[in-house]
């Protein structure tokens, strides 16, 4: 991370969902809260594990991005979505599965 200074919010999330994470952290800080997410705040080359372990023991809480991709393959292959489930919810201002950006 840039610094190590404590954040409020760490965003987990996969490589999939990348865009949900970053638009998660853009409300999160326009609402006046700190972030750590990956894409922004690890260093290319940086021991990943580290910069997990610190992100989790630094910020106050931490936000999962859930889906199927998050998920091991052998757990993964046991969900199965309910309908109106959080999986099925397409929030205002966006086509299900897509989030949109400001």
């Amino acid at each position: 991370m840039a610094d190590s200074g404590e954040r409020d919010f760490f965003i987990s999330y996969t490589g999939v969902n990348r865009p949900w994470a970053e638009w998660i952290a853009i409300q999160l800080e326009q609402a006046g809260y700190s972030t750590v997410l990956q894409a922004w705040d690890f260093r290319p080359g940086s021991d990943f594990l580290h910069q997990m372990q610190q992100a989790t023991t630094t910020a106050g809480r931490t936000i999962a991005v859930l889906s199927l991709a998050y998920f091991p393959e052998s757990v993964g292959s046991r969900i199965t979505p309910r309908p109106g489930s959080p999986t099925a919810i397409t929030w205002p201002g966006t086509r299900r599965g897509s989030p949109t950006y400001g």
